[in-house]
């Protein structure tokens, strides 16, 4: 995929989050993580189911355990409808309901205790709000490519130069939002920020509005509006 076709796939991601209400950066960035983790899971999972069934022998290293979590009605949910290729075929009701009650516990109580994992999945928060705006992202995720067979990072099918855009997508929304937030005790003060990102104005419309100005930090940009009669 190209850069600028998986920047504007994050930025969709993003957006999302903003539009459905959550616009904290570094809870956005948890939710993503979160979601993405348990695409991994799924992935890594059908690839032991693979090697299996290449060599003819059980799966080794079984990820979702056979049978019900035993959590609510009926028994609870079927670990395999907890894998990401089989929730984000499920209406969004169904999806918030699986993944808000039953995956999340998983997700905190799957790994071995006093490991890393154990340590930072322990506190793991649902807080996407509605069902609509896990659907609206769930989707999005699920075009963003994760896999490329030539290239592996750590022991995972994960294209080196794919992770490090995706990265530097998510950093830079950080970035922003830092730069749109007020300081708490400057609330009286009514402003416009105005951030210009070089490499958004691909025709160079804003180009000839900036100038520089000299102030007590030194040299620095200045934007100008030309004002027609």
């Amino acid at each position: 995929m190209l850069t600028g076709e998986l920047r504007s796939k994050i930025d969709g991601v993003w957006n999302a989050f903003w539009a459905g209400g959550i616009a904290n950066p570094l809870e956005v960035i948890e939710q993503i993580t979160y979601l993405l983790f348990m695409r991994g899971l799924d992935e890594a999972h059908t690839r032991e189911e693979n090697k299996a069934n290449r060599l003819g022998k059980p799966i080794e290293r079984r990820i979702f355990p056979v049978g019900k979590d035993g959590i609510g009605k009926r028994g609870g949910v079927t670990y395999e409808e907890m894998r990401w290729s089989k929730l984000k075929n499920k209406d969004p009701a169904t999806m918030f309901e699986i993944v808000s009650e039953h995956v999340f516990p998983l997700l905190r109580n799957m790994a071995e205790a006093d490991t890393a994992h154990a340590t930072h999945m322990k506190g793991a928060r649902f807080t996407i709000p509605t069902p609509a705006l896990l659907a609206k992202v769930v989707d999005l995720l699920a075009e963003i490519p994760m896999e490329d067979r030539d290239t592996k990072v750590a022991a995972q099918n994960l294209p080196d130069e794919q992770i490090h855009i995706a990265a530097s997508a998510l950093l830079n929304r950080v970035k922003l939002a830092a730069l749109f937030s007020k300081h708490k005790g400057f609330d009286e003060e009514k402003e416009w920020r105005v951030v210009y990102m070089r490499e958004r104005d691909q025709y160079k419309v804003f180009d000839p509005m900036l100038s520089y100005m000299t102030s007590a930090r030194g040299i620095e940009k200045k934007l100008k509006f030309k004002i027609t009669h």
